[in-house]
């Protein structure tokens, strides 16, 4: 709601007032809320797509800075891997009953041993504000070129600037699309910094936040 008083090139999800004035409603124990429909068409994603991605989501963290950091009541930040997902407070004790799972395990328990060590230290000193949380081009609208919203602010909160920009590289260099997402890699990197002045620590963070991120998805789903 605090979003929709700011001006943007883009949208963002409006919560629609029940006739009470509640933007929330409670029916039989389910928590229930009705936003106004935006148009537009989920991104293929192109190269210029991709810069436009940047961009927006520059202008959403410049918009957001001043936002109130107070963490959000059964919220966790990315640096917090024992929250992320009540089924799963241990993440290192995951086991798979499959014996050929055992080299998939030994990795994700160093994976999980390197990432905690990055936690204790340089994530902590990393520029924090409130964020997206969950960027992906699959939460986002186009119209062509134009992004025209976005979308999905169920995990908004503080954390680490740069834990934005990570998830939004992660989704794009997946295996499936294999080298071909550099060029898109790199345009969404550059749409970003038209708008978004990354630092140094930042510009070496982001390989480890983007493993963060993948380990962070994992926990929740896998919880």
């Amino acid at each position: 709601m605090w979003l929709n008083t700011q001006s943007r090139s883009f949208a963002v999800p409006t919560p629609l007032p029940a006739t009470n004035g509640n933007t929330l409603v409670s029916i039989d124990g389910a928590l229930y809320s009705l936003f106004a429909w935006l148009p537009g068409a989920r991104p293929l994603p192109t190269p210029g797509q991709a810069i436009a991605f940047g961009q927006a989501l520059g202008e959403l963290h410049t918009q957001l800075a001043p936002f109130p950091t107070a963490p959000r009541p059964g919220m966790a930040s990315y640096g917090a891997l024992g929250q992320i997902h009540p089924a799963l407070p241990h993440p290192e004790r995951l086991d798979l009953p499959d014996p050929a799972a055992s080299a998939v395990l030994s990795w994700w328990r160093r994976e999980l041993r390197e990432l905690e060590g990055f936690i204790a230290g340089p994530y902590r000193q990393l520029p924090r504000q409130v964020v997206h949380g969950d960027v992906a081009f699959g939460n986002s609208l186009f119209a062509g070129e134009t992004l025209v919203a976005l979308l999905d602010f169920e995990f908004a909160g503080p954390d680490a600037r740069v834990i934005d920009l990570a998830s939004a590289l992660w989704g794009l260099l997946s295996v499936e699309r294999g080298v071909a997402a550099l060029p898109l890699a790199q345009a969404l990197v550059t749409g970003y910094r038209r708008v978004v002045a990354l630092r140094d620590d930042e510009r070496a963070a982001l390989p480890t936040m983007i493993r963060l991120r993948n380990v962070v998805h994992t926990i929740w789903w896998v919880g």
